[in-house]
């Protein structure tokens, strides 16, 4: 429960408006360093619609790679 707490104080005091920029900005940077590479998105790479996640198709397996950008 302390744990909560502070990590409650940390995130007021860094700021929603801060933590979601750099959420979106990693994000961005992972999509298009995968798309860059060659994965296919299946998350749309404006963050309006994607904010901080970002899905990529793996050929060969037939599996989606789900990968939060933090």
């Amino acid at each position: 429960m302390a744990a909560i707490a502070t990590m409650a104080d940390f995130y007021d005091e860094i700021g929603r408006s801060r933590i979601e920029a750099r959420v979106l900005d990693v994000a961005g940077k992972l999509k298009e360093g995968l798309r860059k590479a060659g994965y296919k998105l299946v998350t749309p790479m404006a963050p309006e619609l994607s904010a901080g996640v970002c899905i990529a198709a793996v050929k060969g397996n037939g599996l989606q790679s789900i990968v939060n950008g933090l």
